[in-house]
């Protein structure tokens, strides 16, 4: 139940996929050993833990190759701004059982939203969070803290944040909502300031819809060119959250990049409470094999899954 992100990765490297989940207000990163034996058990697989990580209030967790070495690290992302912000890496015990083992980014410096991406050019991923960006030091990745400019501030930005060259003016840009609050946004990345202070102009995408918490980026149309699939989440905050009780929807927009707009196409829309939302999680994948990509998410109206069957994009 405390399960907020799960992920399939091959913990034990025995050839099959194990699930690796992180939790909302457990310190705790488990993996679910997939093992044919307990395939008919009544106990289900069997839970290990990698890792304590000594925290608590984990917003969101993500299995992601930070370094670009072809193997994923775990982060994550955590509302309370004097959590350290962490690397981990997949190792082993001294008993060679898996475990996560902790590179520091930051000893206190956390933030609600998280995202990777080359913000400043350098080829290498940086860490963005709603209270600035982490620097990747220029000796790689594990070589060292990490350094956080506070160029801007995203509120209770998403999860993730996304990190894109929208304009492809040979620079990444930053597409975020705010998950608590109506406002969904990209940001263009302009000149640096002559102290390298990275600069950013700020456009609205949508201030419809209220707790995007979470996004991706994939082609749902089959048109070649992926697009921003976001929603409402439903009863963030147990409903203290602006727009509570609003329709709950599911959102695709299509990307202009000759007049830097956007298109927004509706995939549901319900009652609050009665229909699909965006929760903690999205996955965009095509599950039935029909060549379109299907969406899962799960929150707190229930788990559903958007079965994409295809269709013809008008001229």
């Amino acid at each position: 139940i405390q399960n907020n992100s799960e992920y399939l990765h091959d913990v034990d490297g025995d050839g099959d996929l194990d699930i690796v989940a992180g939790a909302f207000t457990l310190p705790e990163i488990r993996w679910y050993e997939n093992d044919p034996a307990t395939y008919d058990s009544e106990e289900g697989w069997k839970s290990h833990v990698l890792c304590d990580t000594g925290t608590k209030h984990h917003e969101a967790t993500f299995l992601h190759d930070i370094d670009d070495d072809g193997k994923p690290e775990w982060l994550e992302a955590s509302w309370n701004v004097n959590n350290p912000m962490v690397i981990w890496r997949f190792d082993k015990n001294e008993d060679g059982s898996p475990a996560l083992k902790a590179h520091i980014v930051n000893e206190s410096g956390q933030g609600h939203g998280i995202g990777f991406g080359d913000l400043n050019g350098d080829g290498k991923q940086d860490i963005i969070f709603t209270n600035g960006w982490y620097e990747c030091p220029k000796d790689g990745h594990f070589s060292g803290p990490w350094e956080w400019h506070k160029d801007f501030t995203l509120p209770h930005a998403s999860c993730p944040v996304l990190i894109l060259d929208l304009d492809e003016d040979g620079d990444n840009d930053i597409i975020w909502a705010d998950g608590h609050n109506y406002g969904l946004y990209w940001e263009e990345q302009l000149e640096p300031q002559s102290d390298g202070t990275l600069t950013f102009r700020q456009h609205l995408i949508d201030k419809k819809f209220s707790q995007a918490h979470t996004m991706a980026w994939e082609d749902i149309d089959n048109d070649g060119a992926p697009e921003l699939i976001t929603g409402k989440r439903y009863y963030a905050h147990s409903g203290g959250d602006p727009g509570a009780e609003d329709p709950t929807v599911v959102l695709y927009f299509d990307w202009n990049k000759e007049n830097k707009s956007w298109k927004k196409n509706v995939i549901s829309q319900a009652p609050a409470g009665e229909g699909p939302g965006i929760g903690l999680q999205i996955r965009v994948t095509d599950m039935d094999g029909n060549g379109w990509k299907d969406i899962v998410v799960p929150g707190k109206s229930g788990t559903h899954i958007l079965w994409n069957e295809g269709w013809t994009k008008p001229k």
